[in-house]
């Protein structure tokens, strides 16, 4: 999600929220713009950015590998090989 989504996102929540405090008890509800703030940074902090073009290609790896996966590539020679060598460059 984009930042301008998160916050969209938080902005109506919040006004629900505080809709429902108001319906269950009667006042306006305390702010919950900081605990929100928190957790728009925390949900980005999680976003990784890339090109178009990085992005396109693992799509089409991710597809490669899903295809692979499901013809068994897992019980081909040099599978291991091939996950252990990995492992080791990681």
């Amino acid at each position: 999600m984009t930042r301008e989504e998160l916050e969209a996102d938080y902005q109506r929540v919040k006004k629900q929220s505080q809709q429902d405090y108001k319906d269950l008890f009667g006042s306006e509800a305390p702010s919950l713009r900081r605990d929100a703030s928190n957790i728009i940074k925390n949900e980005l902090s999680e976003t990784v950015r890339i090109s178009k073009k990085e992005y396109d290609q693992l799509i089409k790896d991710a597809r490669l590998l899903a295809f692979l996966e499901a013809t068994g590539v897992e019980n081909w020679s040099g599978w291991d090989f091939a996950v252990k060598e990995m492992e080791k460059g990681a």
